[in-house]
Order: C-alpha cells, then structure tokens, then sequence
C-alpha cells in the first residue's frame, strides 16, 4: 500500500512543477534545467516504486499479471504527459 502512495505522491510531483513553473513570471524564472530534470527524476521515481510493488508481490503470478496490463497502459500516458507539460513549460519559458 505504501508503495501506491509513494508513487502517486511522486507522480502528482512530476505534473505539478511544470504546471506551477508555466503560471509564474518569465522573467523571474532561473534554472529552467533544474526544474525539468527535478520533474523527469519524479517521473522515473514513480515507475520505479511500481516496479518495487511488482517485486513486492512475489509469487502471486495472477496479480503481477493483471498488474502489469492496467501499468502497460497508464505508464506510457504519464510519460507523454510528463514529456509535455515540461515542453510547454520550456517554450512559455523562452519565448519571452
């Protein structure tokens, strides 16, 4: 259970930074790379708990199963999110 909030927490983290950075000013923003690769090292922390959730389940084939279908589907989707608010983010960053 544990594992599923940490992921949740983490993943929540990797959306939010870019969305907090697009809405502040331009021209007070410094370190734009911190900020990108704080949220891409969110992104990964959040696949990695769920990997540790799969190795957590040991023997129990029939829920790493089902498991890695419902994941086959959402990982991608979060990744391409995540790809996506740090590109707004950057070109809202330098097109002012």
């Amino acid at each position: 259970m544990t594992y599923v909030v940490i992921s949740i927490i983490l993943g929540l983290a990797s959306w939010c930074i870019p969305i907090v950075n697009i809405n502040k000013d331009n021209k007070k923003m410094r370190n734009t790379e911190k900020y990108i690769i704080v949220s891409f090292s969110f992104c990964l922390l959040a696949i990695y708990t769920q990997i540790l959730l799969m190795k957590s389940y040991g023997e129990k084939w029939t829920l790493i199963v089902d498991a890695m279908d419902a994941l086959n589907l959402v990982i991608p989707i979060f990744i391409v999110a995540t790809i996506i608010l740090n590109i707004i983010f950057v070109r809202k960053q330098y097109k002012s």
